[in-house]
């Protein structure tokens, strides 16, 4: 019978995102409440040496996939060996942040694993050992709260929501042999250009505009630059098509 809960973080280019730290938090949390045991897995190409910053987080093992074809993010590779990792460690309960990656990288897992899917969570509690999770639904016009019917859940959180909780503990650190498989794609070019902008995803401080400004953001801009922090636009204004020159 699966048991346990396991976390899945999520590093770009040697550097963890936030949302692992939100993931590994909440996952400990869960763990906690449910009396079990917290594994976490980061999955990338000579990453094994940043591993033990998750340990501040509470995990009682840290996985990690360590391999060259897995030094970008490719849906296949990813799948199969987090799959292989979950099936070997057999949990009930699996975090994972609902970034971009997150989403497609979920949505495999559950159907190759038959397991149930709460994505972009804004809540999770445990009633009676069961999970309850709550998630906007409609554009965020009302909230649900849904139960799984599955024997394994994953539940994926939204970033910049969950508390990230320190909870140092020894953890032992693994590093299993890993088959990437059949992986028909491969990242052929990467260009990124955020300049020395904080991306919204990992911002403490968003400052948004709306249909109000009419398109015109430099004030935005500017509010947030004195801030620290990252510029968001409201629906109604991304559907006018109006962008903040650094989105």
């Amino acid at each position: 019978m699966p048991q346990g809960v396991f976390a899945i973080t999520e590093q770009r280019d040697g550097v963890f995102r936030k949302i692992s730290f939100e993931t590994v938090s909440e996952g400990r949390r869960i763990a906690d409440g449910l009396g079990a045991d917290l594994c976490t897995v980061v999955v990338g190409s000579g990453i094994e040496g940043i591993a033990g910053e998750l340990g501040k987080y509470g995990p009682d093992k840290i996985l990690v996939a360590d391999d060259p074809a897995l030094a970008d993010y490719t849906t296949s590779a990813y799948t199969n060996v987090i799959a292989d990792l979950i099936q070997s460690t057999d949990p009930a309960v699996i975090i994972i942040g609902a970034s971009a990656q997150g989403k497609d990288l979920s949505a495999r897992l559950a159907a190759r694993l038959d397991a149930g899917l709460a994505m972009d969570c804004t809540a999770v509690k445990l009633d009676d050992g069961k999970l309850i999770c709550t998630r906007p639904m409609f554009g965020g016009k009302i909230f649900a709260d849904v139960e799984f019917d599955s024997a394994i859940q994953i539940v994926g959180i939204r970033p910049n929501v969950m508390d990230i909780a320190e909870n140092p503990k020894e953890c032992a650190i693994e590093k299993p042999a890993v088959q990437v498989g059949d992986v028909k794609t491969t990242v052929v070019e990467k260009s990124m250009d955020t300049g020395d902008k904080i991306e919204l995803t990992e911002a403490d401080i968003v400052v948004s505009g709306g249909r109000g400004t009419a398109g015109e953001f430099g004030a935005i801009e500017q509010l947030a630059d004195a801030f620290g922090g990252a510029v968001g636009a409201s629906r109604s204004a991304v559907d006018e098509g109006w962008r903040p020159h650094c989105m």
